[in-house]
């Protein structure tokens, strides 16, 4: 919903790309300060004390966003009744099959992360290390905020995408925590801008009455990635080792490179109002 306001605020202007820059680089920021605070808060007080701050937080930012009426993008009550539905939009069916491995890339991460640090009888640093990852992610987003990109976005999500495969591969050969950090830092790079250009894509190819939708069914991918590519990663590190669930995100770098490809076509055409 927040996306959705951005977009209602800065259509068909540079401007866009850049508060999706900072929408990128926020949730990385809020991913690593909450990070270090919930495990801070669970040591310091009790156990459950970083899900009661959580929920504490959600609640008051809910309340906090849903008064902001100004920036809410008005009812567009000509177009509630066309049938359409984003989800059978062929752009957003693309997208979210791409977030769904780009949501895998990042819990395999994650979960290999921890399986390593322990290997290495140095488990306390996953924490930082999982940090580092969403660093770089935020490095990246401020700098592309000030950028103003002239290629296409369909073509810059290719060339994300591509980066997020390339950055990956290294995690392969990091035996000791200090390269692990580096390579995570190097994987964390692409991460941003696959998030701002799949969100750019949303709001070029998505009529402005399903734009809510659209942007939701992205968001759903990243978290069916997520879910089914930690469980996945699980079983294959208990299986073959702590390093092996990298080649989990390899191959979900992979399908979601090939889908994009494939969908070039798609993705880079214009708005249309039944584009299936």
């Amino acid at each position: 919903m927040v996306r959705a306001r951005w977009t209602e605020l800065f259509r068909g202007r540079p401007e866009l790309n850049t508060a999706f820059a900072f929408e990128s680089a926020a949730d990385e920021l809020v991913y690593i300060a909450g990070a270090s605070l919930s495990v801070g808060l669970s040591v310091g007080m009790f156990p459950e004390a970083g899900v009661l701050a959580s929920t504490l937080l959600l609640g008051v930012g809910t309340a906090a966003f849903v008064l902001q009426r100004e920036s809410e993008p008005s009812l567009r009550q000509h177009e509630a009744g066309s049938g359409s539905q984003a989800i059978l939009l062929r752009p957003i069916q693309l997208l979210t099959s791409i977030m769904v491995f780009v949501g895998a890339i990042f819990a395999t991460a994650e979960v290999s992360v921890v399986a390593i640090t322990r290997e290495l009888g140095q488990a306390d640093t996953a924490s930082l290390i999982i940090g580092v990852y969403a660093a770089g992610s935020f490095i990246v987003g401020v700098i592309i905020g000030g950028l103003k990109l002239r290629v296409a976005l369909a073509r810059q999500l290719l060339f994300a995408i591509g980066a997020l495969l390339i950055t990956t591969v290294p995690l392969l050969f990091a035996d000791t925590v200090a390269l692990l950090g580096f390579t995570i830092f190097l994987s964390g790079i692409a991460v941003s801008p696959t998030f701002i250009t799949s969100y750019g894509l949303v709001e070029q190819r998505v009529p402005p009455a399903v734009l809510t939708e659209g942007v939701t069914w992205v968001g759903t991918g990243v978290g069916i990635g997520m879910a089914s590519g930690a469980f996945v990663c699980g079983w294959v590190v208990d299986t073959f080792g702590a390093r092996s669930g990298f080649w989990i995100s390899i191959g979900a770098a992979i399908a979601a490179l090939a889908i994009a490809t494939l969908g070039q076509a798609s993705l880079a055409g214009a708005r249309r109002e039944n584009d299936k």
